[in-house]
Protein backbone atom coordinates (compact mmCIF):
# COMPACT_ATOMS: atom_id res chain seq x y z
CA UNK A 1 0.00 0.00 0.00
CA UNK A 2 1.22 3.49 -0.66
CA UNK A 3 -1.11 6.46 -0.24
CA UNK A 4 -4.65 7.53 -0.85
CA UNK A 5 -5.69 10.60 -2.73
CA UNK A 6 -8.95 12.44 -2.36
CA UNK A 7 -10.60 13.65 -5.53
CA UNK A 8 -11.74 16.83 -3.77
CA UNK A 9 -9.85 20.15 -4.08
CA UNK A 10 -8.76 19.76 -0.45
CA UNK A 11 -6.35 17.02 -1.53
CA UNK A 12 -6.80 15.03 1.63
CA UNK A 13 -4.12 12.39 2.07
CA UNK A 14 -4.65 9.09 3.80
CA UNK A 15 -1.64 7.03 4.78
CA UNK A 16 -1.62 3.26 4.86
CA UNK A 17 -2.93 2.81 8.41
CA UNK A 18 -4.81 0.35 10.50
CA UNK A 19 -7.05 2.23 12.92
CA UNK A 20 -8.09 0.29 16.00
CA UNK A 21 -10.83 1.35 18.39
CA UNK A 22 -10.62 -0.31 21.78
CA UNK A 23 -13.77 -1.22 23.66
CA UNK A 24 -13.55 -1.22 27.44
CA UNK A 25 -15.98 -2.34 30.07
CA UNK A 26 -16.28 -0.15 33.14
CA UNK A 27 -17.55 -1.68 36.39
CA UNK A 28 -19.17 0.81 38.79
CA UNK A 29 -17.83 1.10 42.29
CA UNK A 30 -20.12 0.67 45.32
CA UNK A 31 -20.22 3.73 47.59
CA UNK A 32 -21.25 4.87 51.03
CA UNK A 33 -20.04 6.82 54.02
CA UNK A 34 -17.83 3.94 55.02
CA UNK A 35 -16.02 3.81 51.64
CA UNK A 36 -16.41 1.05 49.06
CA UNK A 37 -14.65 -1.65 47.16
CA UNK A 38 -14.22 -2.14 43.42
CA UNK A 39 -14.65 -5.24 41.34
CA UNK A 40 -11.87 -6.36 39.00
CA UNK A 41 -12.12 -4.83 35.49
CA UNK A 42 -13.17 -7.03 32.64
CA UNK A 43 -10.37 -7.76 30.16
CA UNK A 44 -9.90 -5.06 27.52
CA UNK A 45 -11.00 -6.30 24.14
CA UNK A 46 -8.30 -6.11 21.44
CA UNK A 47 -9.75 -4.56 18.32
CA UNK A 48 -9.55 -6.50 15.05
CA UNK A 49 -6.93 -5.68 12.42
CA UNK A 50 -8.36 -4.81 9.02
CA UNK A 51 -6.33 -5.60 5.91
CA UNK A 52 -7.72 -4.25 2.64
CA UNK A 53 -5.16 -6.08 0.49
CA UNK A 54 -2.46 -4.84 -1.84
CA UNK A 55 -2.85 -1.83 -4.13
CA UNK A 56 -3.68 -2.82 -7.71
CA UNK A 57 -3.19 -1.38 -11.19
CA UNK A 58 -5.97 -2.24 -13.66
CA UNK A 59 -7.34 -1.12 -17.00
CA UNK A 60 -10.68 0.39 -17.92
CA UNK A 61 -13.86 -1.72 -18.02
CA UNK A 62 -12.35 -4.68 -16.17
CA UNK A 63 -13.63 -6.58 -13.14
CA UNK A 64 -11.68 -5.94 -9.93
CA UNK A 65 -11.80 -8.00 -6.73
CA UNK A 66 -11.11 -6.30 -3.42
CA UNK A 67 -9.60 -8.57 -0.81
CA UNK A 68 -10.08 -8.35 2.93
CA UNK A 69 -9.30 -11.99 3.64
CA UNK A 70 -6.10 -11.16 5.54
CA UNK A 71 -8.02 -9.25 8.21
CA UNK A 72 -7.80 -10.88 11.64
CA UNK A 73 -8.89 -10.68 15.28
CA UNK A 74 -6.44 -11.93 17.89
CA UNK A 75 -8.90 -12.51 20.72
CA UNK A 76 -12.17 -13.27 18.98
CA UNK A 77 -13.86 -13.43 15.61
CA UNK A 78 -14.60 -10.95 12.85
CA UNK A 79 -18.39 -10.91 12.43
CA UNK A 80 -18.81 -8.32 9.66
CA UNK A 81 -17.05 -6.60 6.80
CA UNK A 82 -18.04 -3.32 5.23
CA UNK A 83 -16.44 -1.64 2.23
CA UNK A 84 -16.99 1.91 1.00
CA UNK A 85 -15.39 4.01 -1.73
CA UNK A 86 -13.77 7.19 -0.43
CA UNK A 87 -12.10 8.68 -3.53
CA UNK A 88 -12.05 8.48 -7.32
CA UNK A 89 -14.63 8.00 -10.06
CA UNK A 90 -17.66 6.30 -8.48
CA UNK A 91 -18.11 2.58 -9.10
CA UNK A 92 -20.69 0.10 -7.85
CA UNK A 93 -19.67 -2.67 -5.45
CA UNK A 94 -21.63 -5.85 -6.05
CA UNK A 95 -22.00 -6.46 -2.30
CA UNK A 96 -20.18 -4.14 0.08
CA UNK A 97 -20.65 -6.56 3.00
CA UNK A 98 -18.58 -9.39 1.48
CA UNK A 99 -15.00 -10.07 2.52
CA UNK A 100 -13.99 -9.82 -1.18
CA UNK A 101 -16.51 -7.80 -3.19
CA UNK A 102 -16.11 -7.03 -6.88
CA UNK A 103 -16.72 -4.04 -9.12
CA UNK A 104 -16.06 -3.05 -12.74
CA UNK A 105 -14.02 0.00 -13.67
CA UNK A 106 -15.84 2.40 -15.92
CA UNK A 107 -15.01 3.56 -19.42
CA UNK A 108 -12.76 6.63 -19.75
CA UNK A 109 -11.64 6.39 -16.12
CA UNK A 110 -7.95 6.02 -16.98
CA UNK A 111 -5.73 8.03 -14.68
CA UNK A 112 -8.11 7.71 -11.74
CA UNK A 113 -7.03 6.52 -8.30
CA UNK A 114 -9.93 4.69 -6.67
CA UNK A 115 -9.68 4.45 -2.89
CA UNK A 116 -11.67 2.02 -0.76
CA UNK A 117 -11.97 1.73 2.99
CA UNK A 118 -12.60 -1.59 4.72
CA UNK A 119 -14.12 -1.67 8.23
CA UNK A 120 -14.22 -4.96 10.12
CA UNK A 121 -16.13 -5.57 13.36
CA UNK A 122 -15.40 -8.29 15.91
CA UNK A 123 -17.74 -10.23 18.19
CA UNK A 124 -17.31 -7.62 20.94
CA UNK A 125 -18.25 -4.71 18.71
CA UNK A 126 -14.76 -3.27 18.24
CA UNK A 127 -13.72 -2.17 14.77
CA UNK A 128 -10.62 -1.78 12.64
CA UNK A 129 -10.19 0.01 9.32
CA UNK A 130 -7.75 -0.12 6.42
CA UNK A 131 -7.57 1.38 2.93
CA UNK A 132 -6.50 0.26 -0.53
CA UNK A 133 -5.91 2.08 -3.82
CA UNK A 134 -6.90 0.79 -7.25
CA UNK A 135 -5.01 2.68 -9.97
CA UNK A 136 -6.83 2.75 -13.32
CA UNK A 137 -4.51 3.20 -16.26
CA UNK A 138 -5.30 4.47 -19.74
CA UNK A 139 -4.12 2.54 -22.75
CA UNK A 140 -5.11 1.94 -26.33
CA UNK A 141 -6.77 -1.52 -26.12
CA UNK A 142 -5.63 -2.27 -29.67
CA UNK A 143 -1.97 -1.72 -28.84
CA UNK A 144 -0.48 -4.44 -26.66
CA UNK A 145 2.55 -2.40 -25.65
CA UNK A 146 1.06 1.09 -25.58
CA UNK A 147 2.00 3.63 -22.94
CA UNK A 148 0.02 3.66 -19.71
CA UNK A 149 -0.53 7.08 -18.17
CA UNK A 150 0.58 7.67 -14.61
CA UNK A 151 -2.35 8.28 -12.23
CA UNK A 152 -3.21 11.71 -10.88
CA UNK A 153 -1.34 11.77 -7.58
CA UNK A 154 -2.95 15.06 -6.52
CA UNK A 155 0.42 16.44 -5.48
CA UNK A 156 1.23 13.51 -3.20
CA UNK A 157 3.76 11.13 -4.75
CA UNK A 158 4.69 9.57 -1.40
CA UNK A 159 5.85 5.97 -2.06
CA UNK A 160 3.94 6.07 -5.35
CA UNK A 161 4.23 3.50 -8.14
CA UNK A 162 4.57 4.79 -11.72
CA UNK A 163 3.40 2.95 -14.86
CA UNK A 164 4.22 5.08 -17.89
CA UNK A 165 7.00 3.96 -20.28
CA UNK A 166 6.68 6.95 -22.60
CA UNK A 167 10.30 7.90 -23.39
CA UNK A 168 9.44 11.56 -24.03
CA UNK A 169 9.96 13.84 -21.03
CA UNK A 170 7.18 16.12 -22.29
CA UNK A 171 4.66 13.41 -21.39
CA UNK A 172 5.39 14.02 -17.70
CA UNK A 173 5.04 17.79 -17.97
CA UNK A 174 1.57 17.39 -19.51
CA UNK A 175 0.11 14.31 -17.81
CA UNK A 176 -2.62 13.95 -15.18
CA UNK A 177 -0.30 15.61 -12.66
CA UNK A 178 0.46 18.74 -14.73
CA UNK A 179 4.12 18.22 -13.93
CA UNK A 180 3.64 18.15 -10.15
CA UNK A 181 5.65 15.18 -8.86
CA UNK A 182 6.07 16.42 -5.30
CA UNK A 183 5.19 14.78 -2.00
CA UNK A 184 4.73 15.69 1.67
CA UNK A 185 4.93 14.17 5.14
CA UNK A 186 8.14 12.32 4.27
CA UNK A 187 10.36 10.88 7.03
CA UNK A 188 13.97 12.16 7.11
CA UNK A 189 16.12 9.96 9.36
CA UNK A 190 19.08 12.34 9.08
CA UNK A 191 17.19 15.03 10.98
CA UNK A 192 14.57 12.91 12.78
CA UNK A 193 11.82 14.73 10.93
CA UNK A 194 8.50 13.24 9.83
CA UNK A 195 7.09 16.17 7.89
CA UNK A 196 9.60 16.71 5.08
CA UNK A 197 8.38 18.02 1.75
CA UNK A 198 9.58 16.91 -1.67
CA UNK A 199 9.21 19.74 -4.19
CA UNK A 200 9.31 18.70 -7.84
CA UNK A 201 7.84 20.47 -10.83
CA UNK A 202 8.33 19.65 -14.51
CA UNK A 203 7.46 22.04 -17.32
CA UNK A 204 8.51 22.65 -20.93
CA UNK A 205 10.86 25.44 -21.97
CA UNK A 206 12.77 26.90 -24.87
CA UNK A 207 16.32 27.19 -23.53
CA UNK A 208 19.43 28.78 -24.99
CA UNK A 209 22.84 30.25 -24.09
CA UNK A 210 24.27 27.81 -21.58
CA UNK A 211 26.03 29.38 -18.57
CA UNK A 212 28.45 26.74 -17.30
CA UNK A 213 29.42 28.66 -14.14
CA UNK A 214 25.90 28.47 -12.71
CA UNK A 215 24.85 25.15 -14.27
CA UNK A 216 21.95 26.96 -15.87
CA UNK A 217 20.63 28.57 -19.05
CA UNK A 218 20.68 32.35 -19.32
CA UNK A 219 17.55 32.55 -21.45
CA UNK A 220 14.54 30.33 -20.81
CA UNK A 221 11.03 30.77 -22.15
CA UNK A 222 8.25 28.65 -20.68
CA UNK A 223 6.01 27.14 -23.32
CA UNK A 224 2.90 24.95 -23.50
CA UNK A 225 3.68 24.10 -27.11
CA UNK A 226 5.31 20.68 -27.02
CA UNK A 227 6.55 21.08 -30.59
CA UNK A 228 8.43 24.27 -29.70
CA UNK A 229 10.04 23.01 -26.49
CA UNK A 230 13.77 22.29 -26.54
CA UNK A 231 13.91 20.93 -22.98
CA UNK A 232 11.81 19.73 -20.11
CA UNK A 233 12.78 21.71 -17.01
CA UNK A 234 12.71 19.98 -13.64
CA UNK A 235 13.01 22.15 -10.53
CA UNK A 236 13.41 20.22 -7.29
CA UNK A 237 14.73 20.47 -3.75
CA UNK A 238 16.27 16.99 -4.07
CA UNK A 239 14.20 15.58 -1.22
CA UNK A 240 12.78 12.18 -2.30
CA UNK A 241 9.21 10.88 -2.13
CA UNK A 242 10.07 8.10 0.35
CA UNK A 243 11.60 7.65 3.79
CA UNK A 244 15.24 8.69 3.45
CA UNK A 245 18.50 9.53 5.16
CA UNK A 246 20.70 7.85 7.75
CA UNK A 247 21.81 8.92 11.19
CA UNK A 248 24.54 11.55 11.00
CA UNK A 249 28.05 10.24 11.77
CA UNK A 250 31.17 11.78 13.22
CA UNK A 251 31.62 14.18 16.14
CA UNK A 252 29.07 17.00 15.84
CA UNK A 253 28.04 15.65 12.47
CA UNK A 254 31.53 16.19 11.02
CA UNK A 255 31.66 12.78 9.32
CA UNK A 256 30.93 12.43 5.63
CA UNK A 257 27.33 11.41 6.39
CA UNK A 258 25.57 14.75 6.71
CA UNK A 259 21.99 15.90 7.31
CA UNK A 260 20.02 16.36 4.10
CA UNK A 261 19.67 20.02 3.17
CA UNK A 262 15.96 20.61 2.50
CA UNK A 263 16.69 24.03 1.02
CA UNK A 264 18.83 22.52 -1.73
CA UNK A 265 17.73 23.42 -5.25
CA UNK A 266 18.41 21.68 -8.52
CA UNK A 267 17.31 22.94 -11.94
CA UNK A 268 17.76 20.25 -14.57
CA UNK A 269 17.12 20.63 -18.29
CA UNK A 270 16.21 17.36 -20.02
CA UNK A 271 16.72 17.51 -23.81
CA UNK A 272 13.70 16.58 -25.91
CA UNK A 273 14.03 14.36 -28.99
CA UNK A 274 17.50 12.98 -28.08
CA UNK A 275 19.57 11.41 -30.83
CA UNK A 276 21.46 8.16 -30.21
CA UNK A 277 24.94 8.12 -31.69
CA UNK A 278 27.58 5.41 -31.88
CA UNK A 279 29.94 7.31 -29.57
CA UNK A 280 29.61 7.05 -25.83
CA UNK A 281 30.41 9.82 -23.34
CA UNK A 282 31.44 8.89 -19.81
CA UNK A 283 29.99 10.71 -16.82
CA UNK A 284 32.70 13.15 -15.63
CA UNK A 285 34.28 12.75 -12.19
CA UNK A 286 34.90 16.25 -10.86
CA UNK A 287 34.40 16.37 -7.07
CA UNK A 288 33.14 18.36 -5.25
CA UNK A 289 30.93 19.01 -8.27
CA UNK A 290 28.12 16.48 -8.69
CA UNK A 291 27.96 15.15 -12.25
CA UNK A 292 24.77 13.17 -12.28
CA UNK A 293 24.21 9.98 -14.27
CA UNK A 294 20.54 10.89 -14.33
CA UNK A 295 17.71 12.43 -12.37
CA UNK A 296 14.58 10.65 -11.20
CA UNK A 297 11.04 11.95 -11.52
CA UNK A 298 11.07 12.45 -7.75
CA UNK A 299 13.70 15.16 -8.28
CA UNK A 300 16.73 13.26 -6.90
CA UNK A 301 19.96 12.80 -8.84
CA UNK A 302 21.89 9.59 -9.52
CA UNK A 303 25.60 9.85 -8.80
CA UNK A 304 27.05 6.39 -9.35
CA UNK A 305 30.69 7.49 -9.46
CA UNK A 306 32.60 6.69 -6.31
CA UNK A 307 34.42 9.10 -4.00
CA UNK A 308 35.95 6.11 -2.15
CA UNK A 309 39.27 4.62 -3.18
CA UNK A 310 42.12 2.43 -2.01
CA UNK A 311 44.40 4.48 0.25
CA UNK A 312 45.80 2.43 3.16
CA UNK A 313 47.54 3.84 6.20
CA UNK A 314 45.77 7.20 6.64
CA UNK A 315 45.34 7.49 10.43
CA UNK A 316 45.24 11.25 10.96
CA UNK A 317 43.16 14.17 9.78
CA UNK A 318 39.36 14.34 9.57
CA UNK A 319 37.63 11.13 10.57
CA UNK A 320 35.84 11.00 7.23
CA UNK A 321 39.18 10.89 5.37
CA UNK A 322 40.90 8.22 7.43
CA UNK A 323 41.42 4.69 6.15
CA UNK A 324 38.79 2.14 7.09
CA UNK A 325 39.35 -1.55 7.86
CA UNK A 326 39.28 -2.45 4.16
CA UNK A 327 42.05 0.01 3.28
CA UNK A 328 39.77 2.58 1.65
CA UNK A 329 39.18 6.28 2.26
CA UNK A 330 36.72 8.89 1.02
CA UNK A 331 37.42 12.22 -0.68
CA UNK A 332 38.94 10.66 -3.80
CA UNK A 333 39.11 12.58 -7.08
CA UNK A 334 40.08 11.93 -10.70
CA UNK A 335 43.82 11.55 -9.86
CA UNK A 336 43.07 8.48 -7.77
CA UNK A 337 42.67 4.87 -8.87
CA UNK A 338 40.98 1.78 -7.49
CA UNK A 339 37.56 3.29 -6.78
CA UNK A 340 35.41 1.15 -4.52
CA UNK A 341 31.88 0.56 -5.82
CA UNK A 342 29.70 2.23 -3.15
CA UNK A 343 26.70 0.04 -4.02
CA UNK A 344 28.63 -3.22 -4.38
CA UNK A 345 26.61 -4.77 -1.55
CA UNK A 346 23.52 -4.87 -3.79
CA UNK A 347 25.13 -7.77 -5.62
CA UNK A 348 27.01 -9.08 -2.56
CA UNK A 349 25.10 -8.32 0.67
CA UNK A 350 27.79 -10.15 2.67
CA UNK A 351 30.52 -7.67 1.68
CA UNK A 352 32.41 -6.45 4.76
CA UNK A 353 33.84 -3.04 5.67
CA UNK A 354 32.12 -1.10 2.91
CA UNK A 355 33.13 2.57 3.10
CA UNK A 356 29.74 3.98 2.09
CA UNK A 357 26.74 4.09 4.42
CA UNK A 358 23.33 4.14 2.74
CA UNK A 359 19.64 4.23 3.57
CA UNK A 360 17.26 1.57 2.25
CA UNK A 361 17.38 3.12 -1.22
CA UNK A 362 21.19 3.05 -1.60
CA UNK A 363 21.35 6.81 -1.19
CA UNK A 364 22.80 9.31 1.25
CA UNK A 365 23.71 12.99 1.58
CA UNK A 366 27.13 14.37 0.79
CA UNK A 367 27.56 17.95 2.05
CA UNK A 368 23.79 18.20 2.23
CA UNK A 369 22.86 16.93 -1.24
CA UNK A 370 20.84 13.70 -1.21
CA UNK A 371 21.61 11.39 -4.15
CA UNK A 372 21.39 7.76 -5.24
CA UNK A 373 24.37 5.51 -5.97
CA UNK A 374 22.20 2.70 -7.31
CA UNK A 375 18.52 1.84 -7.61
CA UNK A 376 16.35 -0.67 -5.80
CA UNK A 377 12.69 0.28 -6.10
CA UNK A 378 11.95 4.03 -5.91
CA UNK A 379 8.89 4.91 -8.05
CA UNK A 380 8.38 1.20 -8.77
CA UNK A 381 6.67 -1.74 -7.15
CA UNK A 382 8.59 -2.95 -4.10
CA UNK A 383 9.50 -6.25 -5.78
CA UNK A 384 10.82 -4.75 -9.03
CA UNK A 385 14.28 -6.19 -8.36
CA UNK A 386 12.94 -9.76 -8.48
CA UNK A 387 9.51 -9.66 -10.16
CA UNK A 388 8.22 -7.87 -13.27
CA UNK A 389 5.50 -5.23 -12.83
CA UNK A 390 2.06 -6.60 -12.00
CA UNK A 391 0.54 -4.98 -15.08
CA UNK A 392 2.49 -7.42 -17.26
CA UNK A 393 4.63 -4.84 -19.04
CA UNK A 394 8.11 -3.47 -18.54
CA UNK A 395 9.19 -1.26 -15.67
CA UNK A 396 8.16 2.40 -15.86
CA UNK A 397 10.22 5.43 -16.71
CA UNK A 398 11.64 6.51 -13.35
CA UNK A 399 13.90 9.29 -14.62
CA UNK A 400 16.05 10.64 -17.42
CA UNK A 401 19.73 10.49 -18.34
CA UNK A 402 21.74 13.63 -19.21
CA UNK A 403 21.23 13.05 -22.95
CA UNK A 404 17.42 13.03 -22.60
CA UNK A 405 16.89 9.28 -23.00
CA UNK A 406 14.73 7.69 -20.29
CA UNK A 407 15.88 5.58 -17.37
CA UNK A 408 13.66 2.57 -16.67
CA UNK A 409 13.52 0.05 -13.84
CA UNK A 410 14.71 -3.57 -14.15
CA UNK A 411 12.31 -5.00 -16.79
CA UNK A 412 11.42 -4.52 -20.46
CA UNK A 413 9.69 -6.29 -23.33
CA UNK A 414 12.46 -6.91 -25.85
CA UNK A 415 12.20 -6.83 -29.63
CA UNK A 416 11.32 -10.53 -29.60
CA UNK A 417 8.26 -9.64 -27.47
CA UNK A 418 9.70 -11.36 -24.42
CA UNK A 419 9.36 -9.77 -20.99
CA UNK A 420 12.94 -9.91 -19.68
CA UNK A 421 15.00 -8.56 -16.81
CA UNK A 422 17.77 -6.12 -17.71
CA UNK A 423 21.16 -7.85 -17.36
CA UNK A 424 24.42 -5.92 -17.38
CA UNK A 425 26.97 -6.67 -20.09
CA UNK A 426 29.89 -6.17 -17.68
CA UNK A 427 31.93 -8.94 -16.09
CA UNK A 428 34.71 -9.18 -13.52
CA UNK A 429 38.19 -10.03 -14.75
CA UNK A 430 38.72 -13.74 -14.07
CA UNK A 431 42.05 -13.45 -12.25
CA UNK A 432 43.31 -14.21 -8.76
CA UNK A 433 45.22 -10.95 -8.36
CA UNK A 434 44.63 -7.43 -9.64
CA UNK A 435 46.94 -6.06 -12.31
CA UNK A 436 48.76 -3.01 -10.99
CA UNK A 437 48.03 0.43 -12.44
CA UNK A 438 51.17 2.43 -13.19
CA UNK A 439 49.60 5.75 -12.21
CA UNK A 440 48.00 4.47 -8.97
CA UNK A 441 48.95 6.71 -6.07
CA UNK A 442 48.64 4.14 -3.31
CA UNK A 443 49.49 0.75 -4.75
CA UNK A 444 47.18 -2.13 -5.54
CA UNK A 445 44.46 -3.48 -3.25
CA UNK A 446 45.01 -7.15 -2.36
CA UNK A 447 42.56 -9.94 -3.00
CA UNK A 448 42.05 -12.78 -0.49
CA UNK A 449 44.28 -14.88 -2.78
CA UNK A 450 47.05 -12.27 -2.53
CA UNK A 451 47.02 -12.32 1.26
CA UNK A 452 47.14 -16.10 1.30
CA UNK A 453 50.09 -16.24 -1.10
CA UNK A 454 52.11 -13.00 -0.88
CA UNK A 455 50.92 -10.82 2.02
CA UNK A 456 54.29 -9.07 2.24
CA UNK A 457 53.65 -7.38 -1.12
CA UNK A 458 50.67 -5.31 0.11
CA UNK A 459 50.13 -2.46 2.54
CA UNK A 460 46.65 -3.64 3.57
CA UNK A 461 45.86 -6.83 5.46
CA UNK A 462 42.25 -6.99 4.27
CA UNK A 463 41.60 -8.94 1.08
CA UNK A 464 38.95 -7.48 -1.22
CA UNK A 465 37.31 -9.88 -3.64
CA UNK A 466 37.40 -9.15 -7.36
CA UNK A 467 34.45 -6.96 -8.27
CA UNK A 468 34.76 -4.59 -5.33
CA UNK A 469 36.44 -1.86 -7.43
CA UNK A 470 35.38 -0.20 -10.68
CA UNK A 471 38.65 -1.27 -12.28
CA UNK A 472 37.77 -4.92 -11.64
CA UNK A 473 35.07 -4.78 -14.34
CA UNK A 474 35.10 -4.69 -18.13
CA UNK A 475 32.40 -4.67 -20.79
CA UNK A 476 32.18 -8.23 -22.13
CA UNK A 477 29.03 -7.87 -24.23
CA UNK A 478 27.11 -10.47 -22.23
CA UNK A 479 23.60 -9.85 -20.92
CA UNK A 480 21.10 -7.81 -22.93
CA UNK A 481 22.36 -4.24 -22.46
CA UNK A 482 24.97 -2.13 -24.21
CA UNK A 483 27.99 -0.46 -22.64
CA UNK A 484 25.87 2.35 -21.16
CA UNK A 485 23.25 -0.08 -19.75
CA UNK A 486 20.89 0.72 -22.62
CA UNK A 487 18.63 -1.28 -24.92
CA UNK A 488 15.79 -0.94 -27.44
CA UNK A 489 12.39 -2.29 -26.37
CA UNK A 490 9.54 -3.81 -28.37
CA UNK A 491 8.33 -0.33 -29.41
CA UNK A 492 11.77 0.63 -30.72
CA UNK A 493 12.29 3.01 -27.81
CA UNK A 494 15.86 3.32 -26.56
CA UNK A 495 16.52 3.82 -22.88
CA UNK A 496 18.83 2.95 -20.00
CA UNK A 497 18.04 0.32 -17.38
CA UNK A 498 18.72 -0.37 -13.74
CA UNK A 499 20.75 -3.49 -12.92
CA UNK A 500 21.73 -5.20 -9.68
CA UNK A 501 25.37 -5.57 -10.71
CA UNK A 502 27.89 -3.06 -12.05
CA UNK A 503 27.28 -0.46 -13.40
CA UNK A 504 23.85 -0.36 -11.65
CA UNK A 505 22.79 2.79 -13.58
CA UNK A 506 23.94 4.30 -16.90
CA UNK A 507 27.69 5.05 -16.52
CA UNK A 508 27.74 6.86 -19.84
CA UNK A 509 25.42 8.17 -22.54
CA UNK A 510 25.09 7.62 -26.27
CA UNK A 511 23.57 11.07 -26.79
CA UNK A 512 24.83 14.60 -26.15
CA UNK A 513 25.08 15.23 -22.42
CA UNK A 514 23.31 18.33 -21.09
CA UNK A 515 25.59 20.12 -18.63
CA UNK A 516 22.72 21.01 -16.29
CA UNK A 517 23.09 17.45 -14.92
CA UNK A 518 25.87 18.85 -12.73
CA UNK A 519 25.74 20.96 -9.59
CA UNK A 520 27.63 22.03 -6.50
CA UNK A 521 26.50 20.96 -3.06
CA UNK A 522 24.65 23.82 -1.31
CA UNK A 523 27.27 24.30 1.41
CA UNK A 524 30.30 24.45 -0.90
Amino acid sequence: MHQIFSSSPLRIRFRKLTIMILSTFVVACGGGSGGGSSSPSSPVNIAPTANAGEDQAVGEQVMVTLNGVASADSDGNIVSYHWRQIAGAAVTLADAELVSPVFTTIQDSGGESLSFELTVTDNSGSTGTDTVIIYVYSADPTAQYSYIDNPDFHGQLSDAVLFNRDPDCRAYAQDNNDGDYGASQIVDNSSNSGDSESKVHIDMVIASNWNASTFNYDNVTVTTNADAATHCRMVSNMVPNHTFGVQVTGPNGDGWINPVDHSDTEVTYIPVMPVKTTTLTDTPRNPPIFDFDGILLNGVGISMDSGFCYNPGVTSGPQSLQTNAAGNTSGCGPRNSWFELPAYSISDPSAENMAAVFDDYFAHAYVGTYHYHAMTHPLQEDQDQVEPPSIGQGSPVIGFAPDGFPIYGHWFVDQNEQLVKAVSGYQVFAVNSRTSIATALHGTPPTPWDLANAPQDFQSDFGLEMGRYEEDWYYAGVGNLDECNGAFDVNGDYGYYITDTYPFTPPCTYGARDLSFGKKAPTL
